[in-house]
C-alpha cells in the first residue's frame, strides 16, 4: 500500500539514510477508467485548437486585494480594467491566494470563504469581462496546512520524506477541497494555475525556512510536489466542471528550466508514484494539467557577443527562446507535443538594461521570437505599471510596461515597449497608440 511504503521510507530517512530519488515504490496498479475520477478536460487545449485571438495578456492584481495586490494604491480595480480595455487585452492572470480567499477552522481542516473577498473577486471578474477580457487565469501559490501542523506560513509544505507524510496527504486533500469549492463559487472561471514557480525555493519550501538555511527541498522533491498539487487541484475542479483547465504552475525560466521540466514529466510518466494519497498511480500528464507553462524572462544583458566583443541584447532573447524550444522537445519526448503552452509570466525589467538600450527594439524582437513558436498561444506580461512604493527589489519594481502613477516625472505614461505591445497585437505597426495614454493624458489635463 502506498501510505505504508511512504511511511517506511520516511522512517528510513529519519534514521539517517539518504533518500536519493523516489518517495514510493512502483507496486500499485495504474489508474483504471471504470473506477477513476473524471480528470480530462472537455476544452480543447491542443495546438491544433489554438486561438491566438487571446494571445495578449497581463499579470496584475489591483491594490484592493490586501496582501496579494499591487503596492500602488492608484492601481485599483477600475484602473486595471480601463487599462486592459485600452490595450484591448484579451487575457489576464489573477493572483488568488488560498490565504486571501479562505479561512480554516482552528479545530479541523474545514475551509470557509472570506465573503468580502469573494464579492470583490466577483466584481473584478465581471468588470474585466465587460471590458473585453476573454481568458481569466486564476493562480495561487500559498498552501493551507492541516489545523494541527505547526508552521502555517503560506509557502511551506510538510515534508513527506521526513516524518510528515500524514500532514502532507492532508494538505493535498485540503487542496482538492479548496479547488472544488473555488470552482463551485467562481463558475465564471475555467482556467486555474495551482502554483507559481514551484521550482523556486521562495515559493515552495519546508517548514521553518528562511533565506539561506537548509530547510529546502531538492529539485526532484520540488517537481514531485508540484505534480501532486496539479493532480489534486485538477481532481477538485473537474468534480464541478469538466470544461475547466489546469495550467501547469509556471516554471522559472532559469538555466535549470529544461532539467526541471524533464524531472516533472519523468515523475508523472515513469515513476508510477503519483498521486501520492491514492492506491493507484496515474501516468497521464493530461490528468495533471492541460496547458503547459513557464516564464521566459530574458537573461541579464551583461553578455558579450563572442564574434564582435560587444554587448548584444539579441543574445538574451535568443538564449531564453532556445531554452523554451528545449522544453518543448522534452514535452514531445513524453508524448505531450500536441499540448499548447502559455507563458504565464514574461517581460523585460528596465533594471536589466541600465545602459539605455532601445526597449522598443528589444520588445519587438522578443515578441516576434515568442510567437514564431508554434506551441505558444498566450503570453501574460508582468506587469502593467512599475512599482513606486516597493523599494526592496529594483527588478520587481521596474517590470511595468507603464511608469508608476506616483512617478513624479512620468505620471503613469506608457513606456516605449507599451506602444510596441499595442501595435504588435493589433497587427498594425502604424496603429494610433493614443488609447493607451489615457491615464497620463487624464492626469495632465487635471494638473
Amino acid at each position: 500500500m502506498r501510505k505504508l511504503s511512504l511511511k517506511i521510507i520516511s522512517l528510513v530517512c529519519a534514521l539517517g539514510f539518504v533518500l536519493l530519488s523516489g518517495a514510493c515504490e512502483a507496486d500499485n496498479s495504474p489508474i483504471l477508467s471504470d473506477d477513476a475520477p473524471r480528470l480530462e478536460s472537455q476544452t480543447d487545449t491542443t495546438i491544433a485548437g489554438m486561438n491566438r485571438d487571446n494571445a495578449f495578456g497581463f499579470c496584475e492584481l489591483p491594490a484592493e486585494f490586501t496582501g496579494s495586490g499591487s503596492t500602488e494604491p492608484e492601481t485599483s480595480i477600475d484602473f486595471v480594467v480601463k487599462t486592459c480595455e485600452a490595450f484591448e487585452t484579451k487575457s489576464i492572470r489573477v493572483w488568488m491566494h488560498m490565504n486571501t480567499i479562505f479561512t480554516r477552522s482552528d479545530t479541523s481542516d474545514e475551509l470557509y470563504f472570506k465573503e468580502d473577498m469573494v464579492a470583490l473577486y466577483h466584481e473584478y471578474f465581471s468588470k474585466l469581462k465587460q471590458a473585453g477580457v476573454e481568458q481569466i487565469l486564476v493562480m495561487n501559490h500559498q498552501f493551507i496546512k492541516p489545523y494541527d501542523y505547526y508552521d502555517q506560513s503560506g509557502q511551506c509544505m510538510p515534508d513527506p520524506w521526513n516524518g510528515e507524510y500524514d500532514f502532507y496527504v492532508r494538505t493535498l486533500e485540503i487542496y482538492e477541497t479548496a479547488y472544488k469549492m473555488l470552482q463551485e463559487e467562481f463558475s465564471e472561471i475555467t482556467y486555474w494555475e495551482p502554483g507559481n514557480e514551484l521550482d523556486a525555493v521562495q515559493f515552495l519550501h519546508k517548514s521553518d525556512w528562511v533565506s539561506g538555511n537548509d530547510r529546502v527541498f531538492t529539485d526532484y522533491q520540488l517537481a514531485y510536489i508540484a505534480a501532486d498539487l496539479c493532480w489534486y487541484a485538477n481532481k477538485g475542479v473537474k468534480q464541478v466542471n469538466e470544461n475547466s483547465v489546469i495550467v501547469a504552475p509556471g516554471f522559472t525560466g532559469g538555466t535549470k528550466l529544461t532539467e526541471m521540466v524533464n524531472i516533472f514529466y519523468d515523475i508523472i510518466v515513469n515513476e508510477k508514484c503519483l498521486p501520492t494519497a491514492e492506491e493507484y498511480y496515474d501516468p497521464d500528464p493530461d490528468h495533471y494539467f492541460q496547458i503547459m507553462a513557464w516564464h521566459p524572462y530574458t537573461t541579464s544583458s551583461d553578455r558579450i557577443d563572442p564574434e564582435t566583443g560587444e554587448s548584444d541584447w539579441h543574445y538574451d532573447v535568443d538564449d531564453i527562446m532556445t531554452r523554451s524550444d528545449a522544453v518543448y522537445e522534452v514535452m514531445k519526448e513524453y508524448g505531450d507535443g500536441d499540448k499548447k503552452v502559455w507563458y504565464t509570466e514574461c517581460g523585460i525589467a528596465d533594471s536589466k538594461y541600465p545602459g539605455g538600450e532601445p526597449m522598443d527594439e528589444i520588445y519587438q524582437y522578443y515578441l516576434e521570437e515568442m510567437f514564431e513558436r508554434e506551441y505558444v498561444e498566450t503570453a501574460f506580461f508582468f506587469r502593467i505599471t512599475n512599482l513606486w512604493n516597493f523599494e526592496e527589489n529594483e527588478l520587481e519594481s521596474s517590470h511595468g510596461v507603464m511608469y508608476a502613477q506616483a512617478d513624479p516625472v512620468n505620471h503613469g505614461k506608457p513606456k516605449p515597449q507599451a506602444e510596441v505591445l499595442y501595435r504588435f497585437f493589433k497587427g498594425d505597426p502604424n496603429a494610433d497608440t493614443s488609447p493607451i495614454w489615457w491615464y497620463y493624458n487624464s492626469y495632465m489635463e487635471n494638473e
